[in-house]
């Protein structure tokens, strides 16, 4: 009825085939009119519209499916339609942003952006979800958001245009992948490289970052089973180290690296670090082969040469981070400056080894004055005795006699380089000293070398034994004129000098407010093998015959006791300078030592005198002489034995004691008691040498003395009578 009126389009409908299938059609029908125009029926036709009704059919279920698959998805979904309306919101996305489905779904995403983003994040993400509207793909955008508990989320977006049937877009699809974890990850690792940065910045070791991937290739083809395979293989190739030191390649180090190496051009630029060689060393192999293999890391002690060619001790500790366990592609390492730590080590070894000499010199001393004692006591005995003796006879005695003079010279060196002899400190102006002293060694020296003397206008003072700093300019002297046998300039100088805290080797005791005093000539020099050594007893660098090897230690000796140091300074060809510091003072401040004071000697005296000697023959020769010059006299072999004569109630005036004794009491233990339980009783105490107790001894109580072995029969007449006046 409709067609036969005005027609009938778009009529879809479903017809049943004989075969029972349905046909999806569209039905088209027209007026049909007779030439007079009239309607006398109606024209139709089908259009079989099955196959695009199935497909779309087929394409609603499949976006029915899609849609359920994008709710369920792990990863948040949204999608826009082409006027820009949410109409994807899966379970996922809200979830993340805390907004359900039902608020979302239909509504402008510039209108539901701001409570999760700022404004401007929505509308940038809105310009670029109309790109994709235009067909402009965006792949990997990076989102921010803050969800309802107030926390951040990363999301990596990935946007694609959405097409029908036929291809027309109808909007975009947006998956987003949470990377909130991995930028938590990243900025935790770039804080910590930042940190690492900073801190190897500060750090003053050298830490270098290198690529050892190569390295770990080579060994890798190498097949080696095991740690000491690994290392015999080093052995029996020791360049193969080399070959793989050459595939280092250094990715970066800190500033101090370039301090340490002193990596710096003549311009004032950095050098690179490639040329420091820290070359693997057979000694390393192992420690190299345990890095390998995973068991430890890798430690180093080796010497490298600086950009600047300078020695550099390093203690390296090289490790592999866990992420590069795999390639070594970096690989760390951390290298120390022991070049100090070595010197300060070498310092203490010697200075442990001097002590060590200086204590055994003192001990021989001690017995070889003993021994003068005896020979030089009894040699006095005989002179006496035989006072009508040959001329020949008594030339014998006195070759003897100077014969054990010499020896007790001898040890008197030993003494001053163990820092066992007795001192008469005092103030002295340097000035004033050497030049008077210099005066003498001009006669001295002779006309072989010339003597030039360098000293400030301004006084310089300080508390020494002069004699003994005499002595020492002497010896020092003697050596540099021997060192220029063709002649030569010798310089004599004093300066004050502050000594820094951290002096290090033969300058390590001193600090502070200093004078130096210097002795240096143009000569020969000395080896550095032997510097060392120089100041060792009885080492020499001369002939044999031409040195006893004393000179420098009694000059090491007396610095050392006079509370100051000693240094050499030489080189080949150009000369030595030897210096001695000593603490400077004040012109007004007084000593602490006073010289003690002597009465002219007695050729006889009376009295009772206790001899305390444990040397048989010492004893004997000591007995003999007081008996001689009128003392009565008892003996005793230790202090025990001293104290129990004493107690016994016999009359004793004076204790002749020597120092170093065996038993529970040495001397200055029986001075001690004997000065507390009989202060009546004076005490004398010998010793071939002498410590800083006694100095204490002798300043605490007036009527204790001391006398040095090996002293002469006058020397020993001249202390009694001073002793037993007192």
């Amino acid at each position: 009825a409709t067609a036969t009126t005005v027609g009938l389009y778009n009529a879809h409908r479903d017809l049943v085939a004989k075969n029972g299938s349905v046909i999806h059609t569209e039905l088209v029908a027209i007026p049909d009119k007779s030439d007079d125009g009239m309607v006398v029926g109606s024209r139709a036709m089908f259009v079989n519209l099955t196959k695009e009704v199935e497909a779309r059919q087929q394409q609603e279920g499949i976006a029915a499916e899609l849609s359920q698959l994008i709710d369920i998805a792990n990863a948040p979904i949204f999608g826009i339609d082409q006027h820009g309306s949410i109409n994807e919101w899966n379970q996922a996305a809200a979830k993340i942003t805390g907004i359900s489905r039902d608020v979302m779904i239909g509504r402008d995403l510039l209108e539901v952006g701001q409570p999760f983003a700022a404004g401007e994040r929505v509308a940038a993400l809105y310009e670029v979800l109309l790109n994709a509207l235009s067909g402009v793909e965006t792949s990997e955008y990076e989102f921010s958001l803050t969800n309802e508990q107030g926390e951040t989320v990363d999301l990596l977006l990935n946007m694609a245009a959405r097409r029908n049937i036929k291809g027309a877009i109808t909007g975009v699809i947006v998956i987003g992948l949470d990377i909130s974890e991995r930028n938590k990850m990243e900025r935790a690792r770039i804080e910590k490289d930042r940190l690492y940065r900073h801190l190897t910045d500060e750090l003053p070791v050298s830490v270098w970052e290198e690529d050892w991937s190569a390295v770990k290739q080579k060994l890798d083809r190498l097949n080696s089973p095991s740690i000491s395979h690994l290392v015999d293989y080093f052995t029996r190739f020791p360049d193969f180290l080399s070959e793989l030191n050459d595939m280092t390649k250094v990715l970066q180090v800190n500033p101090y690296t370039y301090t340490l190496y002193e990596l710096v051009e003549e311009n004032g630029s950095r050098a690179d670090p490639e040329v420091i060689d820290n070359t693997f060393e057979l000694d390393c192999g192992r420690g190299l082969a345990m890095l390998y293999f995973g068991n430890k890391d890798l430690y180093e002690n080796y010497t490298v040469k600086s950009y600047k060619n300078n020695d550099v001790e390093i203690q390296s500790h090289t490790i592999v981070p866990d992420d590069a366990k795999e390639d070594w592609s970096r690989v760390i390492t951390i290298d120390q400056d022991r070049t100090d730590l070595i010197a300060k080590e070498r310092s203490l070894r010697q200075a442990q080894k001097m002590e060590a000499v200086g204590q055994l010199t003192g001990g021989i001393a001690h017995d070889f004055n003993n021994l003068l004692s005896i020979i030089s006591g009894n040699i006095q005995i005989l002179q006496q005795d035989t006072t009508n003796a040959s001329e020949e006879v008594a030339e014998a005695f006195t070759d003897a006699l100077s014969a054990t003079k010499d020896g007790a010279e001898l040890t008197q060196r030993l003494l001053s380089f163990s820092r066992m002899s007795s001192l008469c400190p005092e103030i002295r102006n340097v000035c004033d000293l050497i030049e008077i002293f210099s005066r003498f060694l001009e006669r001295t020296l002779g006309d072989g070398a010339a003597i030039k003397v360098n000293i400030p206008t301004d006084d310089l003072f300080i508390y020494v034994d002069a004699s003994q700093l005499e002595n020492s300019l002497l010896n020092l002297a003697l050596n540099a004129r021997d060192a220029t046998p063709n002649g030569g300039v010798i310089t004599i100088s004093a300066s004050q000098i502050i000594m820094p805290s951290n002096s290090i080797g033969y300058l390590e005791s001193c600090q502070g407010d200093c004078v130096k005093i210097s002795v240096s000539d143009s000569g020969t020099g000395i080896e550095e093998k032997n510097i060392e050594r120089v100041f060792e007893p009885f080492f020499t660098t001369k002939e044999p015959g031409k040195g006893s090897g004393l000179g420098l230690s009694m000059v090491y000796g007396f610095a050392k006791q006079s509370g100051g140091c000693c240094e050499i300074d030489s080189c080949i060809d150009e000369g030595t300078t030897v210096s001695m510091y000593f603490p400077a003072v004040e012109s007004g401040e007084n000593s602490t030592l006073e010289v003690q004071c002597v009465t002219p000697m007695l050729a006889h005296g009376s009295g009772v005198i206790l001899v305390v000697e444990d040397e048989p023959r010492v004893r004997r020769v000591v007995l003999r002489n007081l008996n001689r010059m009128g003392y009565e006299t008892r003996e005793a072999e230790n202090a025990n034995a001293a104290k129990n004569i004493i107690e016994s109630g016999e009359c004793v005036d004076l204790i002749l004691s020597d120092i170093v004794m065996p038993g529970e009491m040495d001397g200055y233990g029986l001075a001690d008691w004997a000065a507390e339980n009989y202060p009546h009783i004076k005490i004398i105490l010998t010793s071939g040498y002498h410590g800083s107790r006694v100095e204490e001894t002798l300043s605490g109580r007036s009527r204790i003395t001391e006398l040095k072995k090996p002293y002469s029969n006058e020397d020993l007449a001249e202390r009694l009578s001073t002793a037993l006046a007192s």
